[in-house]
């Protein structure tokens, strides 16, 4: 009774007006929707990857997730399933959003398109830094940095 209800309340938007969201999914922006989506995710991706691919480690929070495969062959198969799985549970990856990036570091050299990936606001990339045990300068993707997005 309560989710229902806080499904049906208007939308206060940024000009100050009440609006009733149309359409499918729970309002943009609204209380109830990360809560709703770790729930059905919960579910719908976490336990299935535990199930059918129990090696993968991964991390998710709310809607947002990383798959972290060793190879492109296991990137493909595994977004492959992952797309009929959310299919099948009525939902669909964002096309735009969603992408394979190879994480470049000192032992991974290849050369990729895409090395680069945004998570809860912060910027994963490749970056030089120095070696704590020996002072050298390595390559490495781990270490986050702060993602400033500009509103357009």
């Amino acid at each position: 009774m309560y989710i229902e209800r806080w499904l049906q309340m208007p939308v206060l938007t940024k000009s100050g007006e009440l609006t009733r969201e149309q359409g499918k999914g729970t309002p943009q922006g609204g209380v109830l929707s990360p809560l709703l989506a770790s729930l059905f995710l919960h579910y719908a991706m976490d336990k299935w990857l535990e199930q059918t691919h129990s090696a993968l480690r991964y991390v998710r929070y709310a809607d947002d997730a990383i798959l972290h495969c060793k190879s492109k062959v296991q990137a493909d198969y595994v977004l492959r399933n992952l797309n009929k799985r959310m299919k099948k549970c009525g939902l669909e990856l964002h096309p735009e959003k969603t992408k394979l990036v190879y994480c470049r570091d000192y032992r991974r050299q290849g050369n990729h398109p895409m090395v680069k990936f945004d998570f809860l606001g912060y910027s994963f990339q490749p970056r030089t830094t120095r070696s704590k045990r020996n002072g050298n300068c390595t390559l490495d993707t781990t270490a986050p940095s702060v993602l400033v997005q500009r509103k357009a």
